[in-house]
């Protein structure tokens, strides 16, 4: 499914949230976001039955229910200004996916089934995310260079030894952070091509130890015992390496 989502003077809505939920128990959440000229593509299973919605910032959300054909869709939006938008609002509804500015947040809860181990398999379960054999980190095909839990760097900030080691149990949402800047100060003034993930974990979740035992034996009472043990906690990240 692919189109356009406008304003009443035909004016391009970039960043425009479109989301697609299928009362199957099945099927994924599907999500995309409009480019800076308006344009969106929503991948969705055919013959199935979605309520779709389109939001916008100060705009009146359209909801509309369709039903996938063997053929591609297209359907262009037009959304109209909400002069109510400052009025006391009830949420009676936490969307799985918020969008602000640069920042793209899932709730990991919405996604996961409870079967997955690790943060690779939790990650591998949200739109436009995707982990390859290595532990290398994409989203919407722009790849992760920093990995940070609970806004600070994840050790090394190596994605690899975040998705790879984090439980999945242990993760309630993931901000992708799109232009990343270490820099405080240089935030919102200059462009960057770093994108960094940011773990957000549960509250009973934030200390967790993870790692590998490796122990061998041998001839004349020699042996091998090798140990490779991490400890995170909000203020403290420990690594052992031992080898006797």
């Amino acid at each position: 499914m692919s189109g356009k989502v406008l304003d009443t003077l035909q004016y391009p809505l970039a960043y425009a949230n479109i989301l697609a939920i299928t009362k199957a128990d099945n099927q994924e959440v599907k999500f995309a976001i409009t480019e800076k000229d308006g344009s969106y593509k929503l991948g969705l299973v055919k013959n199935q039955t979605y309520e779709l919605t389109v939001s916008y910032l100060g705009y009146k959300s359209q909801t509309l229910t369709i039903t996938t054909t063997d053929q591609d869709l297209i359907k262009n939006f037009i959304l109209k200004e909400n002069p109510d938008q400052l009025d006391e609002v009830n949420i009676k509804y936490a969307p799985p996916i918020t969008v602000k500015k640069d920042t793209i947040t899932y709730d990991v809860t919405k996604f996961v089934t409870g079967e997955e181990r690790k943060l690779r398999d939790a990650l591998k379960k949200l739109p436009g995310v995707e982990v390859d054999r290595a532990g290398n980190v994409m989203v919407n095909g722009k790849k992760v260079t920093k990995v940070l839990v609970e806004n600070k760097t994840f050790f090394t900030g190596n994605s690899k030894l975040a998705v790879n080691n984090i439980p999945a149990d242990a993760v309630e949402k993931v901000e992708i952070l799109d232009n990343y800047n270490e820099v405080a100060m240089l935030k919102g003034l200059q462009d960057s091509e770093d994108m960094a993930i940011n773990i957000l974990l549960k509250e009973d979740k934030k200390k967790f130890v993870f790692g590998d035992i490796e122990v061998g034996a041998g001839i004349e009472e020699r042996y091998l015992l090798h140990p490779n043990l991490f400890y995170y906690s909000p203020k403290t990240n420990v690594n052992f390496i031992g080898e006797p």
